[in-house]
């Protein structure tokens, strides 16, 4: 007895999965993701209060409008098609208002902040402002270091739907007067140039009898005495100042250096003087000197030729100031100054 088998395909149904996922109910402008379980299918919604994004078996539900919507997956083949729904509930965000304060404060100050709306909680975003305290419709905000912060004010309601409202603030520094740097004394009729780190500042000096400064930081000996140079600083935030003792000392002129033994001293009289004078340069030996003129910062203004133990006369027809003199012979050399009124 003979037997045969034939193959026959049997498709039963249309198969569709649940829907699943935490939650069915989403806030305004929030997400929820549901999952299926069946593959092939298509993801659709019955109105516009809520859109959706697919990612493979997943769909990411974003709340658009207040009120019902239903989510639908749906399954097709040679059977038919099958499908299942998950309805959605689209909360409303709560009513906020806005929030009001300045736009900048100083490092170290404090600003408050006003809303229009109760119940809600204050913050910042980073770490250049924070709370420093609150009340129903206030915060009191403080500045910590100098950049722009952003001041939140959050709502939630019973349904747990949030809305934030935000200002930005600026955090000014602080002035900086900077540190001054240079020599802290000069000579009746000299200059010198004092520096500071930072820039944008104004100089002073608080007894112009005994020095004055200019704005570049030069500052020129009056008369004799004791005297302070400021250098002040201003901005949005006040007004910085740094103080540097200074001296205005008489005109030295003794001697400044001796090569070698032999050549003693140099004298300059009169001195002051308005531009004749007589230089004597004492010396062990009876010799030709050159008697070289600079000013303070080293430039030639004259050059003398004479001999040691004898008077030298001399004029110098510059600006008022201090200038310097170094007589040089073949054994040596010695320096003085000379005050032009």
């Amino acid at each position: 007895m003979c037997t045969s088998t034939s193959p026959y395909i049997i498709t039963v149904g249309t198969p569709v999965g649940e829907i699943t996922g935490i939650t069915s109910i989403v806030c305004a402008g929030s997400e929820i993701s549901f999952d299926e379980i069946i593959a092939g299918g298509t993801w659709s919604i019955t109105n516009s209060n809520a859109t959706f994004a697919i990612s493979g078996l997943s769909a990411t539900i974003t709340g658009m409008l207040p009120g019902l919507d239903t989510l639908i997956y749906t399954v097709s083949n040679a059977c038919g098609t099958a499908s299942t729904s998950e309805p959605l509930s689209i909360n409303a965000l709560p009513y906020i208002g806005t929030i009001s304060g300045p736009t900048a404060i100083c490092v170290g100050s404090l600003a408050v902040f006003t809303a229009t709306d109760s119940g809600g909680i204050w913050g910042t975003y980073y770490a250049y402002a924070q709370v420093d305290s609150v009340s129903t419709l206030t915060a009191t905000i403080g500045g910590v270091n100098a950049g722009t912060d952003s001041v939140y004010y959050t709502i939630t309601d019973t349904n747990g739907c949030s809305v934030t409202a935000t200002t930005y603030i600026n955090i000014d520094s602080l002035p900086n007067s900077g540190i001054i740097s240079g020599a802290n004394n000069e000579y009746v009729g000299s200059s010198i140039t004092l520096t500071n780190t930072v820039t944008g500042g104004i100089w002073s000096t608080t007894n112009t009898s005994v020095s004055t400064v200019s704005g570049a930081g030069l500052v020129y000996g009056i008369a004799l005495g004791i005297d302070s140079i400021i250098y002040t600083a201003n901005n949005a935030c006040g007004t910085a100042s740094t103080y540097f003792p200074f001296t205005v000392e008489a005109v030295s002129m003794g001697i400044n250096n001796v090569a070698t033994s032999g050549i003693n001293a140099l004298s300059v009289n009169p001195n002051p003087t308005a531009a004749q004078f007589t230089i004597n340069v004492s010396s062990s030996f009876d010799e030709q000197a050159t008697i070289t003129i600079t000013n303070m910062v080293g430039e030639k203004m004259k050059e003398i030729t004479g001999n040691t133990n004898k008077p030298i006369n001399a004029s110098l027809d510059v600006p008022a100031g201090v200038y310097l003199l170094n007589a040089t012979t073949a054994h040596g050399n010695v320096g003085g100054k000379i005050v032009i009124e």
